[in-house]
């Protein structure tokens, strides 16, 4: 199974699964500032920056 890819070959489910299931966090982070309480907000909010900033530094060292 793959996905369609940029170049028409398409991403080997193995990678795009994984892939798409790293934006879990940033959705769910999302969500619960959106819909939450507004007691645990600042604290959602702060976890998906949080998050979105290991993420920012593994790709960075990928690129590396």
């Amino acid at each position: 199974m793959t996905t369609a890819g940029a170049s028409g070959r398409g991403i080997p489910a193995p990678y795009a699964i994984p892939g798409v299931a790293g934006l879990v966090p940033f959705v769910a982070g999302a969500v619960g500032a959106w819909f939450g309480p507004e007691a645990d907000r600042s604290l959602l909010l702060y976890w998906v920056a949080t998050y979105a900033a290991v993420i920012l530094a593994f790709v960075g060292a990928l690129h590396w």
